[in-house]
């Protein structure tokens, strides 16, 4: 994620104060810190991320997630992280509604969409979402490409 990204989402949560957020897709635990230290200061703020690996994929050796606890283990007090399965597994016994949802799961389509439809009866009214790198697959140097939708529910 570039830096103008991730000033962009971290503005978006202040700027509206989300307090409720769901990210989809976690790997090493990057956007799940920003997050994190987006919300640290909102009373009663969560953040329940969801993976359906539990280890990183281009890093078997670490679980999902690692770097916020490795790096950041102060802001993990207002984390819940599932993985190994998909979003409804874990959402249904929550029982919560959400502020924002984070969509950077397959980066590719059907996937976003299906992980969409999964986790839409969870969101509050005028939720805000972002889905991160969406076409990827499509561009050969994907390092220098990154996008970022907004929608709003």
């Amino acid at each position: 994620m570039s830096n103008l990204e991730a000033n962009f989402i971290n503005g978006i949560i202040r700027k509206h104060k989300l307090k409720t957020c769901l990210e989809i897709g976690v790997a090493n635990g990057g956007s799940s810190i920003l997050i994190l230290n987006a919300i640290k200061d909102f009373e009663n703020s969560c953040l329940v991320s969801i993976d359906l690996f539990t280890h990183v994929l281009s890093d078997p050796k670490n679980k999902i997630g690692y770097r916020a606890y490795e790096f950041f283990p102060e802001l993990t007090k207002n984390w819940k992280l599932f993985t190994g399965d998909q979003p409804h597994k874990f959402l249904v016994d929550l029982n919560m509604k959400f502020d924002l949802l984070f969509l950077d799961s397959a980066h590719f389509s059907p996937g976003e969409i299906i992980n969409f439809i999964e986790v839409l009866p969870f969101l509050k009214e005028n939720a805000i979402i972002i889905v991160h790198d969406l076409l990827w697959h499509f561009y050969k140097k994907k390092e220098i490409f990154s996008t970022i939708f907004i929608l709003l529910v």
